[in-house]
């Protein structure tokens, strides 16, 4: 009744974000092959989150980002839905929410430049945002005074256009911490994180 499922665990930070490897799946059930190929509709279950910070947050070293209160286990269900059709499944949840600490430790823009991702991607659970939590650690250059480190915390990163990280979704993540700024505030963009010719190209470091 549920179509294929299957679990997964993610880790906790991306300390080993190199060895990750995420995966595509194409569930159309009833097909047989006559003499035309059985044509196939690969998606993606998980979600693709990225942080860049905008042009007006100078003189920062980016720590870390730590995002709160988010799952990352769970149970994808492909349904009864063929995703030749466009369908795709759903998740639900195994555990308690935790916390993903992402180690960072770059210089903007001295190592990455402004508006380009320095932080991610990240492969998600797709989940609803209503209490995840954006923790920025950082280190900024004041006037007259030594590095200092520092912490920013955006309560949640929920937004009246983006409720929740959707499967197949990429986000980018726009933070904005200028000189006048007490608040971190940012925009969030959200395109198709396409599969095309059995490729997936996505900007990395």
């Amino acid at each position: 009744a549920n179509g294929q499922q299957f679990s997964c665990s993610l880790p906790n930070s991306n300390a080993g974000d190199d060895n990750m490897q995420e995966f595509i799946y194409a569930y159309t059930p009833g097909e047989k092959k006559n003499s035309e190929k059985v044509k196939l509709t690969f998606v993606h279950p998980f979600s693709l989150v990225c942080f860049q910070l905008g042009s007006g947050s100078i003189r920062m070293t980016v720590n870390s980002i730590e995002l709160g209160n988010i799952y990352l286990n769970g149970t994808f269900s492909t349904g009864q839905t063929s995703t030749a059709d466009n369908g795709i499944g759903s998740w639900s949840f195994t555990g308690g929410k935790e916390t993903y600490t992402a180690t960072i430790g770059k210089r903007i823009p001295n190592d990455v430049n402004y508006n380009t991702i320095f932080g991610g991607p990240f492969v998600m659970v797709p989940q609803d945002l209503s209490s995840v939590s954006l923790t920025l650690k950082y280190e900024r250059e004041e006037a007259g005074a030594e590095n200092a480190t520092e912490t920013k915390i955006v309560n949640s990163l929920i937004t009246t256009e983006i409720p929740k990280w959707e499967p197949g979704k990429r986000y980018i993540y726009t933070l904005s911490h200028g000189d006048n700024n007490e608040e971190i505030y940012f925009n969030v963009k959200v395109v198709d994180w396409d599969v095309v010719d059995y490729k997936n190209e996505i900007d990395v470091e």
